[in-house]
């Protein structure tokens, strides 16, 4: 929210970025129905809640709205969700389940992505192969088969830079997504409570290997 200029409509700035998108992804995990937002109520009954607008604006656009259920959740059924929601429990989802089926439901999102946009050369799972290697790298841009770059997020081409003071020449082959600005509680939240911090897919090798060695665990913030 912090990218939205200031004295800007933030639900015009929403629905705009929102419509540049062929496809919404939203991702729903167990907890979903239970988030709570700044104002003490839960998320998806706060009309102002960027979340909630972004929902809404994507099903009342031409696109398509698939809902990615993680951690073992289920599509809400409509009574349990707001008014201007409620068409997002009809539309049809996909379970992404943990090891070792992670893969083969990976695959095959991105089949029907690929469908959705077939001027998008051919790939495979962006998290199979290719991890990311920073605490703020994303998966390269032109390997996930969505929009533009994400509010507060900024786009990072590909070709060579300097690395380190010493100004090492380094190069990359994709366009990345990078964080603008750091994380908010909120995000990380929602990411801890989707088991992002326990997949190992999201985990280079060596971060893996000192996440098990040191025995670390994720801690969700108040």
């Amino acid at each position: 929210m912090d990218s939205i200029p200031l004295g800007e409509d933030f639900r015009i700035h929403l629905d705009v970025q929102v419509a540049k998108c062929e496809v919404f992804l939203a991702v729903i995990g167990r907890d979903w129905m239970q988030h709570l937002g700044s104002t003490g109520r839960t998320r998806l009954d706060d009309p102002r809640d960027f979340i909630r607008i972004e929902i809404e604006s994507a099903l009342q656009g031409q696109i398509s709205v698939i809902p990615v259920l993680v951690g073992g959740a289920s599509i809400p059924s409509a009574e349990r969700l707001p008014d201007s929601i409620q068409d997002l429990s009809y539309r049809q989802g996909i379970a992404v389940r943990s090891d070792p089926d992670f893969h083969r439901d990976m695959d095959r999102l991105i089949e029907h992505l690929k469908k959705l946009s077939p001027a998008v050369p051919p790939l495979q799972s962006p998290l199979k192969d290719k991890q990311p290697t920073g605490t703020q790298a994303r998966i390269p841009q032109d390997e996930v088969l969505a929009c533009e770059a994400p509010v507060d997020m900024v786009t990072v081409p590909k070709g060579p830079f300097l690395y380190g003071e010493g100004g090492i020449h380094e190069a990359i082959a994709h366009n990345y997504w990078f964080d603008q600005y750091p994380v908010p509680n909120e995000k990380y939240r929602a990411s801890i409570l989707a088991d992002g911090y326990g997949n190992q897919a999201y985990w280079s090798v060596e971060g893996w290997k000192w996440k098990t060695k040191n025995h670390t665990r994720s801690r969700v913030l108040a």
